[in-house]
């Protein structure tokens, strides 16, 4: 029996995040009237994106479709998907 490695997908952050920023941009107006403060999950590599109450519900959804993707996450309406305190 073989031993199972773990994929891990690695991606250049800052282009990773300025993705989810212009995708979000683009679809903030449509979002926020609806689903202010839900959080998001977004693949920057083909713009599909899933909501959810909770960041783990928008991230469980996201991976229901690309389970080993990594997303860009955001909170609708927000400048920030978590604020630290």
């Amino acid at each position: 029996m073989g031993t199972e490695v773990e994929k891990i997908r690695i991606v250049e952050k800052d282009e990773h995040v300025d993705k989810g920023k212009g995708i979000y941009k683009k679809i903030r107006d449509k979002l926020e009237p609806e689903h202010k403060g839900k959080f998001l999950a977004i693949n920057v590599d083909t713009g599909e994106y899933w909501l959810g109450r909770t960041a783990a519900e928008a991230d469980k959804k996201a991976r229901e479709n690309y389970p080993d993707e990594v997303f860009y996450l955001a909170r609708v309406g927000r400048r920030a998907a978590f604020v630290r305190r």
